[in-house]
This record gives structure tokens, C-alpha cells and sequence, in this order.
């Protein structure tokens, strides 16, 4: 079984059952931009 935690404006209850799973990868880089790249497992 696999579950999304919803975050506090996304509705009802605390996971998604539903939804799909997602990655977020944050970079930091040299000086200090952050850039965040994410991915949705299908």
C-alpha cells in the first residue's frame, strides 16, 4: 500500500490513498538558488 500525506488545504484527512507518489529533489547550488525538480511515479 502506498499513501500521500495531504497538506492542510487539500482537504479531509491526512493521506490520499488515492493520489499518486512523488519525489521532490532540492539542489542548493553555489550561490545559494535553490531549485527543486520534481517526479511523479506512474
Amino acid at each position: 500500500m502506498v499513501s500521500t500525506l495531504r497538506l492542510p488545504w487539500e482537504g479531509e484527512g491526512l493521506v490520499d490513498l488515492d493520489a499518486p507518489v512523488g519525489l521532490a529533489f532540492h539542489v542548493l547550488d553555489d550561490e545559494r538558488r535553490l531549485t527543486t525538480h520534481f517526479r511523479v511515479v506512474t
